[in-house]
């Protein structure tokens, strides 16, 4: 995921693991169509191989072939050379 301003901070990722599930809270700044709102400035995007109703997380899988998820994907890159000059 791409940034579109310098303004906000990078993502921030947390994860937890036990024996054989993961979790993973990803924060970012901006808005993505498959985020959640928390507060101005912060989405999260969290992600499990054991999603529930208690962890509210998505599945990869299902994350990754949701139409949300894909039409980001293919928007084009807003600073395409972001990453080259670092």
């Amino acid at each position: 995921m791409i940034h579109k301003s310098t303004v906000f901070i990078n993502p921030i990722i947390i994860y937890m693991v036990y024996k054989d599930t993961y979790f993973l809270a990803i924060q970012v700044s901006q808005p993505f169509s498959f985020s959640k709102k928390v507060a101005k400035h912060y989405y999260k995007v969290e992600i499990s191989n054991n999603p529930n109703n208690k962890n509210k997380a998505k599945g990869l899988k299902e994350l990754l072939e949701s139409k949300k998820f894909i039409e980001q994907e293919n928007k084009t890159i807003s600073k395409p050379n972001f990453f080259k000059s670092r």
